[in-house]
């Protein structure tokens, strides 16, 4: 897998931008665009609401049926779910970690689309990074919703994914005669 690159960290960001950055009220723009709620045509209501009930985490790819779906387990809140999934199911591995926001709609939950990916082999520090990360915030910010906490860990992750790249082992190369 590639490192992480200039282009998933601005999607990231922008995502960050309007469901993770926080106010001086302690809100975000979506929280901002739901007290417009009433206002928004019924398909724009409909997105609202899914992104609403989202998150985002670090997910650990458990199965990949390809073509369908993905089963992971969210590494920061331990539970397993299965994502609607097409396009990623034939981008990932089993123990690859995928970090970013999910949507849960009426047909099934899906990755909103600004998603981050460290491949298996790189995972364990990665992983670690991200529970201090959110112990840390859950000190910091207690006063916050688990969502809104996971929210502010966008930014860390794209860190940690690049530092978990920048010190990635060399291959190593074996001479099987």
């Amino acid at each position: 897998a590639d490192a992480p690159s200039d282009e998933m960290a601005r999607v990231i960001g922008t995502a960050y931008r309007l469901y993770g950055a926080l106010d001086a009220r302690g809100r975000t723009a979506l929280d901002r665009l739901a007290e417009q709620r009433g206002r928004l045509p019924v398909p724009e209501q409909l997105v609202l609401d899914s992104l609403l009930e989202g998150w985002f985490s670090v997910f650990e790819v458990l199965r990949v049926k390809l073509d369908e779906a993905i089963q992971l387990r969210d590494v920061l809140n331990k539970r397993d779910l299965w994502i609607q999934e097409r396009a990623a199911s034939r981008q990932v591995q089993l123990g690859d970690m995928i970090f970013g926001w999910l949507t849960v709609e009426e047909t099934g939950t899906r990755l909103e689309g600004a998603v981050g990916h460290v491949p298996a082999h790189l995972a364990k520090g990665f992983v670690s990074g991200m529970r201090r990360a959110r112990r840390a915030l859950e000190k910091e910010r207690p006063e916050l919703s688990w969502k809104k906490q996971l929210g502010l860990l966008a930014l860390p992750a794209c860190e940690l994914a690049a530092e978990a790249f920048a010190h990635a082992p060399a291959p190593q190369l074996v001479n099987t005669e």
